[in-house]
């Protein structure tokens, strides 16, 4: 009796039986334009999509050239010219450290991330904070981890601890770990 119910299961046919089932992947079309996008939005963790598109509009309503006005937009924050400047490893830091008041601008202390800097307006660190953005530099140069050459649109003094820029940056001077192409993100964004 037990060998017939073993056979009567054994060739039975299960509802979901595994030579029987199909799985269909759902294929994704992705813009080019998006992908583009996506990009520039996690290098620049603090903007959101709706603060690119902005920018982008505001870059088309400025004088000038459309690419050199988009990447001053971008590139003129507080925490991407901390960045920039070569004294902090990753985009996190920097923005933990200007939110932790540490930069001044102009003398007057900020901590706003989205605070916009204007070419030839100097930038500095606080003083009890120099020393461990010293330390961070060391120990970086030591191991020879530095991330970019420093930027030419940018004067840094190792000195003092001040930047500013000399003059708005362009595609050619800004060191992506990705091909950036403006045109994609901007007709994406208008």
């Amino acid at each position: 009796m037990k060998n017939r119910e073993y056979r009567a299961l054994k060739d039975r046919k299960f509802i979901y039986d595994i030579l029987t089932l199909q799985v269909y992947k759902k294929q994704k079309f992705l813009k080019q334009e998006f992908s583009s996008l996506r990009l520039v939005k996690l290098y620049y963790i603090y903007l959101t999509y709706k603060d690119l598109k902005l920018l982008a509009k505001k870059a088309q309503r400025m004088d000038g050239v459309f690419e050199s006005n988009y990447f001053y937009l971008l590139e003129c924050r507080l925490p991407s010219l901390i960045y920039r400047s070569g004294l902090i490893s990753n985009m996190f830091e920097s923005l933990l450290f200007v939110k932790g008041n540490n930069v001044w601008v102009n003398k007057v202390f900020r901590s706003e991330i989205y605070y916009s800097v204007k070419c030839m307006i100097p930038v500095g660190v606080r003083i009890l904070s120099k020393g461990y953005l010293f330390w961070m530099l060391y120990k970086r140069i030591i191991r020879k981890a530095l991330m970019f050459k420093r930027s030419n649109f940018l004067f840094f003094s190792y000195h003092f601890f001040i930047f500013f820029f000399l003059r708005r940056p362009r595609q050619k001077d800004l060191i992506y770990p990705f091909d950036l192409d403006i045109f994609r993100v901007s007709s994406f964004a208008v």
